[in-house]
């Protein structure tokens, strides 16, 4: 496994090679579901990296869809069309049809899923051949039509895991094991193949592929990082705090997707056993699949202390985590190393404490200890989770400290910076070799 942080003399070998000629930056196609101008989850990293490719002179075409997420809507001018052309900045985006249903369940999903397989695999197609061709997943279907076409249009080929999907539609509860789930697994094993690299975001992930039988040597950790430019520590007095009626209280925040792994139920059984706390107010920001039976499960307990606010846009997002006094991320039970919220590292950079719902042996609870700024309780366990909202309550220099140590780890070891310049390297020191061994090969 190799680790992009870790700089290395990889990109060395890209001088070696070129004979003191000058380097021609790669062709790149980026195959994403998610993309701008969606400003959560995986579409804000994937938009991050064509970003920064494209920047840094690579031709990047990103086939991607109409954005949708978290909302599972299309923007009105978008609904009924098949296909758009548009540039962002120096990057091509080619985007493609795919159907949204307004009530995802799991057999939605799929065909949700295969539609945008599709378009984007006629997309790919249809598209000058690129030297690499990076696929995100999920959707795992993506990585069988896409890196296969890639392999057959002799282009090199990475396949970035964001969340291990067959794994956890059976943890979640979404699918039940049995013959479609043997047929899902079997296909994740095809996809591995396929692939020259696979990267994910976490080690834990990486080890449960590497369990899965993909060799050491093909794999690569991408973490998630955090955009400390943009998320900066700022005082609490926020002009949120003045419009959700928040001067004055202790404010426990979720932001970010509301789906099925959050074990947002959770959340707010916790604030019920706060109800009395006057004081105390759970605010959750975001939007998802599961939003409208969280806000009917606030009805039905009647809690006056939670309200649900929409997501706000990218730019107000260090003023948005600075109105926290604390911030939170659930999981549900029996969720382990099978994705990695993206949010952690900007919660980080905002300096305000995590309070983590997870098993100890996650990658995200790893992190949190290895970062020590925050605190981990079980999953789905409301009281251990208001005992630690009540304990960071009383203890303003302590929440003062575990912000101020969240920051500093986000700034050392998770920097877009750092993260981004280091997959760079790795990818120039890749290209590099693949680029010796054939001419020794055709020497011979």
């Amino acid at each position: 496994m190799y680790d992009v942080r870790s700089g290395g003399s990889l990109a060395s070998a890209l001088e070696a090679s070129m004979d003191g000629s000058a380097a021609v930056a790669p062709s790149i196609a980026l195959v994403t579901i998610n993309f701008a101008p969606e400003v959560t989850g995986i579409g804000v990293y994937s938009t991050g990296l064509a970003d920064y490719l494209g920047e840094r002179g690579y031709k990047v075409v990103v086939h991607t869809a109409f954005p949708y997420y978290p909302h599972w809507r299309k923007r009105a001018e978008d609904r009924g069309k098949l296909f758009r052309r548009e540039w962002r900045g120096r990057v091509r985006v080619r985007r493609t049809y795919l159907f949204v249903p307004q009530r995802p369940s799991a057999l939605k999903r799929i065909f949700h899923e295969l539609s945008f397989a599709l378009t984007a695999a006629m997309s790919y197609l249809a598209s000058p051949r690129a030297d690499v061709t990076i696929v995100v997943s999920p959707p795992l279907c993506l990585g069988l039509l896409v890196l296969g076409l890639a392999r057959l249009r002799g282009s090199r080929t990475i396949l970035h895991v964001h969340d291990l999907q067959p794994d956890a539609a059976v943890e979640c509860g979404l699918l039940r094991e049995g013959l479609f789930t043997r047929v899902l697994y079997r296909m994740e094993k095809i996809i591995y193949r396929l692939a020259d690299v696979v990267g994910s975001i976490g080690v834990g992930m990486l080890d449960r592929i590497r369990e899965k039988g993909v060799p050491a040597r093909k794999l690569l950790l991408i973490p998630n990082w955090a955009n400390e430019d943009l998320v900066r520590p700022l005082p609490p007095q926020t002009k949120y705090r003045s419009a959700w009626g928040l001067d004055g209280c202790f404010v426990v925040l979720y932001s970010g997707n509301m789906g099925v792994k959050q074990g947002l139920t959770s959340l707010l059984d916790a604030a019920q056993l706060l109800r009395d706390r006057s004081d105390v107010r759970f605010v959750l920001v975001g939007d998802g699949a599961e939003k409208t039976k969280l806000q009917a499960y606030v009805e039905q307990l009647g809690l006056q202390n939670v309200q649900f606010q929409p997501l706000q846009p990218t730019e107000d997002l260090s003023e948005l985590l600075a109105t926290a006094d604390v911030s939170v991320v659930p999981q549900k039970r029996g969720v382990t190393d099978i994705f990695m919220p993206c949010k952690v590292a900007n919660l980080m950079c905002s300096a305000r404490p995590l309070v983590v719902a997870s098993s100890r042996a996650t990658e995200l609870s790893r992190v949190i200890v290895r970062a020590q700024c925050g605190v981990i309780v079980p999953p789905e366990d409301a009281q251990a989770l208001a005992d630690a909202l009540v304990a960071l309550y009383e203890d303003p220099q302590g929440r003062a400290r575990l912000g101020e140590r969240g920051r500093a780890y986000a700034e050392q070891e998770l920097s877009a910076s750092r993260v981004l310049s280091g997959f760079e390297r790795w990818l120039q020191g890749w290209l590099s070799r693949d680029s010796i061994a054939g001419r020794v090969a055709a020497e011979r």
